[in-house]
């Protein structure tokens, strides 16, 4: 589990041993900005991101979350959507799901303001 939104965080060695790691079917789960970790130089980094990476969020506030795959373990407990009490809605460099990234779950932005992807917002992927 990452939780960070520092740049350069992994050494080189750590990169590779990382990059095995997911490669040979380990886990991974990124929290909050972990997306900007290290992404200036890792171009593996930003494949396995899809390219989304943080640009800014508007304030923090409530929002329809829509669930892309229901019967994907992360997600099977949540109906079609669901409405999150209170969250940084990240606009993104670029939408994972172009990238073909497995996406998640999908912010509604009708349902709050400031979002700047349009319909298809990824915040789970």
């Amino acid at each position: 589990v990452f939780y960070t939104d520092g740049e350069n965080t992994l050494t080189t060695p750590q990169r590779t041993a990382f990059e095995r790691y997911l490669q040979r079917g380990g886990g991974f789960v990124g929290l909050h900005s972990t997306s900007n970790t290290d992404k200036s130089n890792w171009p593996w980094w930003k494949e396995l991101f899809g390219g989304g990476f943080f640009v800014n969020h508007p304030p923090i506030q409530s929002a329809t979350v829509n669930v892309e795959d229901p019967e994907h373990p992360a997600t099977a407990q949540f109906g079609s959507s669901f409405q999150w009490p209170s969250d940084e809605f990240y606009n993104l460099a670029a939408n994972p799901r172009d990238a073909g990234v497995k996406v998640l779950l999908t912010v509604d932005e009708s349902t709050y303001n400031g979002g700047q992807m349009g319909e298809d917002h990824p915040v789970s992927w």
